[in-house]
């Protein structure tokens, strides 16, 4: 009994677990990752798009470039990029084209990497 329980959301779909589905993404499809609540980084996101389609979600979005927000270098070991534990999450360390929007302690950071998007979505607690 308890294996056709253990087997039945499988069958019929059902997951307890939410996929992140950014409206501000014009084609879902582009999604190659999506991953949520891993301590303080609420969602990351991998998708393959344009650098023409990244610079319109970073404008959508009202991003600016890292270098913009003087909070950004004082919460960089918390904001900077790291990789796994996951293999699919595998952003190089480095900030270069990192944009960025936040208010108070929620932050929202993307960079275009190797003709992918990365995305971010965190909180930093006082």
């Amino acid at each position: 009994m308890l294996t056709i329980l253990a087997v039945l959301p499988l069958v019929c779909g059902c997951r307890s677990v939410r996929r992140f589905d950014p409206q501000w993404l014009s084609d879902p499809s582009a999604v190659i990752y999506s991953s949520e609540y891993e301590g303080n980084v609420r969602v990351k996101l991998k998708a393959k798009i344009t650098e023409g389609e990244f610079f319109a979600v970073t404008e959508k979005m009202k991003m600016i470039p890292h270098t913009e927000d003087p909070e950004y270098a004082a919460n960089l070991e918390v904001l900077g990029w790291k990789r796994g534990p996951d293999k699919q999450w595998n952003p190089l360390p480095s900030i270069e084209r990192t944009f960025l929007f936040h208010r108070m302690h929620l932050w929202e950071i993307a960079k275009y990497e190797n003709g992918l998007l990365y995305y971010q979505l965190l909180t930093l607690e006082e």
